[in-house]
């Protein structure tokens, strides 16, 4: 259904677009097709990087629930969301038991996060900004010589 849309004097059709909300059964089902399908979430996967069998993927999730292809990848983008907060929540706590009624169902990814989270956390130092640092807390200017 479009709607008209005025904007200053020019009118725009708006497309409305109706977000399906899952239940938990659905989401189950879209977590099990995603876990059967490494390329969608392991960046170890020889396919990851190929986007036609993410494709593939993404559209027999979407027909297996009977939503479109957005509808999924925004759902599985706020599941592994979810995920991540659980993950970043755990790490230090052997006793953590997670309360969100998806985390079992997501522990294939745990690994997955963990090497993400532990690749933002590292910092990439070069010898030049080692130097650049080292001069600027001995008093001198980073600038000298550029």
């Amino acid at each position: 259904m479009a709607d008209k849309v005025h904007t200053g004097d020019v009118e725009s059709e708006a497309i409305e677009i109706q977000e399906k909300t899952f239940s938990t059964e659905e989401k189950k089902v879209l977590l099990s097709i995603v876990e059967e399908n490494r390329c969608l979430w392991d960046s170890a996967s020889p396919d990851f990087q190929n986007k036609k069998k993410k494709h593939e993927a993404f559209n027999l999730a979407a027909t297996s629930l009977g939503t479109s292809l957005d509808c999924i990848k925004k759902a599985l983008h706020s599941l592994r969301t979810s995920m991540v907060r659980e993950v970043k929540r755990s790490k230090g706590n052997s006793q953590f038991k997670s309360k969100w009624h998806l985390y079992d169902s997501m522990l294939f990814m745990k690994e997955e996060i963990l090497r993400s989270l532990e690749s933002k956390d590292e910092e990439k130092w070069t010898d030049e900004d080692i130097e650049m640092l080292i001069n600027l807390l001995q008093g001198e200017s980073p600038f000298v010589g550029y």
